[in-house]
């Protein structure tokens, strides 16, 4: 019989366990991805039921709103016409001319309450509660889009391309200066490039040399580029 060879065990070297380490945490941060990115599902789809609870109740409230309003402004008339009336009947003597004075002064009570209750307080409460409501579930999203794009930032160890202005290379922000506008051609740049870039006819994009027709003094007034804040 030939002899059994000796078998050789591998022992595991600083590169091997560098390799699971960094598999390991691989593993982590896709795990965080995937998390972040399914609460960032979950909140734009509870942002958009209650968006569209809260134009649906918008809209009903609107709705009695305007037929309150038809209904009371019919009554004010009714009022009005009643109390020419009685004031053309208590002519005639003293006596209802005296019901005449009791009447209007009743039927002035009845116009305050009417107009009274034209106000809109308490839709307006109503209102400013789901408006609350809504800005506090949008800052819950852009907060959770703030940290995926930290994660995702991490991960891949830059800033996004599109984050950042393609003339000074700045990264885009809520602050006025580095706030991204669209210009007419589609093109985004920060306000402060687009201020510097600015002449007398307007701004000519300095990618296609289209022309967008503003004052220097209205750059503010461009739209801007929410899209590229929130990637």
């Amino acid at each position: 019989m030939a002899p059994r060879k000796k078998q050789t065990v591998q022992k595991p070297t600083i590169e091997n366990d560098q390799v699971q380490k960094l598999t390991k945490e691989k593993k982590e941060l896709e795990q965080k991805l995937e998390e972040a990115l399914k609460q960032v599902a979950d909140i734009q789809q509870e942002n958009e039921q209650r968006r569209i609870e809260l134009l649906g109740t918008y809209r009903d409230m609107r709705r009695d709103f305007e037929n309150r309003t038809n209904q009371i402004a019919k009554s004010v008339e009714s009022v009005k016409k009643s109390l020419k009336n009685a004031e053309g009947r208590a002519k005639k003597t003293d006596q209802q001319r005296q019901i005449l004075m009791r009447t209007k002064l009743e039927q002035e009570e009845r116009i305050a309450f009417l107009n009274d209750c034209l106000h809109e307080k308490k839709t307006h409460r109503m209102v400013e509660a789901e408006r609350r409501k809504t800005e506090m579930s949008r800052k819950a999203m852009l907060k959770a889009q703030k940290e995926l794009r930290e994660i995702q930032e991490g991960k891949e160890g830059v800033s996004k391309p599109w984050r950042q202005c393609e003339i000074c290379g700045e990264e885009y922000t809520e602050r006025a200066l580095r706030t991204p506008r669209v210009l007419d051609c589609g093109h985004t740049l920060c306000q402060t490039c687009i201020k510097r870039l600015a002449g007398d006819e307007g701004v000519h994009c300095p990618f296609d040399r289209e022309v967008t027709i503003i004052p220097k003094s209205r750059i503010n007034c461009l739209p801007k580029n929410f899209a590229v804040l929130h990637m």
